[in-house]
């Protein structure tokens, strides 16, 4: 798995800024999506120069049969991650129960 993303990230950041970034893979053998989630108290350098450090990434790990559910959750989390606001509650969360509700709160908004 970390090689499949190590080779995914230096085809292109996927850094999306703010502190954030959604780097994603197709593993063979998975018969379903899975998304992973991972806080670093301090930026992380990730996706080379010019980018934000990073403290929030969702990984998202996908069956290579499954293209198009694929782009849908990146999609999905995208989005999500577009409002400011999620952003300043997550960077800003005391915990991970803090984290869950916020990201729990706005896909309930978004219908996701």
């Amino acid at each position: 798995v970390v090689d499949a993303l190590v080779e995914r990230e230096e085809l292109c950041s996927t850094s999306v800024g703010d502190g954030f970034a959604i780097p994603h893979c197709k593993i063979q053998g998975l018969s379903q999506i899975a998304i992973a989630l991972a806080r670093f108290k301090e930026g992380s350098e990730f996706g080379g120069a010019g980018h934000d450090p990073v403290r929030f990434v969702f990984v998202v790990l996908s069956p290579p049969d499954q293209p198009a559910a694929h782009l849908q959750v990146l999609s999905q989390v995208a989005r999500v991650l577009k409002r400011r606001e999620l952003r300043s509650e997550l960077l800003t969360a005391g915990d991970a129960a803090e984290v869950v509700r916020a990201i729990c709160r706005v896909a309930e908004e978004e219908g996701l």
